[in-house]
């Protein structure tokens, strides 16, 4: 293991954990992937431009609705209040066959990855769009969100140690007390953000008992690493790099020796 300098300075140093090598695993439990890059204004009118919505239909995402911001406007009309309901277009949803998204809302650009395969095919991804429409805004980047949330479905659950021995053993500490019993739990959330400079890192974990499915539990490990005060556009593709490794290294502190031999088909 090792640490990479320019990665730690990325993150201000906010997490002591190291950097590792970054492999992928047979088999993954993403449930979702999203990356946010705000501008430092709207950005939704270079969508009106019939070349980028005919780049974007080329692309696969031919599926473009308006995605609208319902308001009320009162009027008063012989002393009578009259609220009248008004729809204002914020932004534009585009989804392709494998209901993968981007959004463009008022001065957010947003890929949503609900079929995650890889970090390459996201990364590809995002360079074809950004590479053809970016250098056509003349905006400048203010913030970059990338967020992954893993979410895994564990099955005929007796004790809290069945679930735990999946992940490090700092996580769901407050379920090792004697408080309760643990088959009278429903609903667990955890969650703390860490903020230094100009990174942000947020992470929730949450245990919940799944009703209809007997000794069943959902854990869900949400990840959001935001990085502020981006200038230059296409810094942005050495920015996501640096962000995902964190994740990684942030998944692997995360998850147990147990749960990286079942990722890698190792039970």
């Amino acid at each position: 293991m090792r640490r990479l300098d320019k990665l730690a300075n990325m993150i201000d140093r906010i997490l002591n954990i190291d950097t590792m090598e970054r492999k992928a695993f047979k088999q993954h439990f993403l449930k979702g992937v999203i990356l946010a890059i705000t501008f430092d204004k709207d950005i939704k009118s270079y969508f009106q431009d019939a070349e980028i919505i005919d780049f974007f239909k080329t692309n696969g995402y031919s599926d473009i609705t308006e995605i609208k911001n319902a308001n009320f406007k009162i009027t008063i009309d012989n002393d009578i209040p009259t609220a009248e309901q008004t729809n204002n277009t914020v932004g534009y949803s585009c989804v392709n066959k494998n209901n993968n998204q981007i959004q463009i809302i008022n001065n957010r650009f947003v890929f949503i990855h609900n079929t995650y395969e890889s970090y390459e095919s996201l990364n590809n991804e995002i360079k074809k769009f950004t590479e053809r429409i970016f250098t056509k805004f003349s905006a400048t980047i203010k913030q970059v969100g990338y967020r992954k949330i893993n979410a895994i479905v564990a099955r005929e659950i007796e004790d809290y140690a069945q679930i735990t021995e999946l992940f490090n053993e700092n996580l769901f500490n407050f379920l090792k007390c004697d408080l309760f019993d643990f088959n009278v739990l429903e609903n667990y959330r955890d969650n703390f953000t860490l903020s230094k400079n100009n990174s942000k890192i947020i992470i929730n974990t949450s245990i919940a008992k799944i009703k209809n499915i007997e000794n069943s539990y959902e854990v869900i490990v949400d990840t959001d690493i935001i990085k502020s005060n981006i200038v230059n556009i296409m810094d942005i593709y050495e920015t996501i790099n640096e962000m995902n490794q964190l994740h990684f290294d942030t998944f692997c502190w995360i998850t147990s020796q147990k749960m990286k031999n079942i990722m890698n088909g190792d039970f």
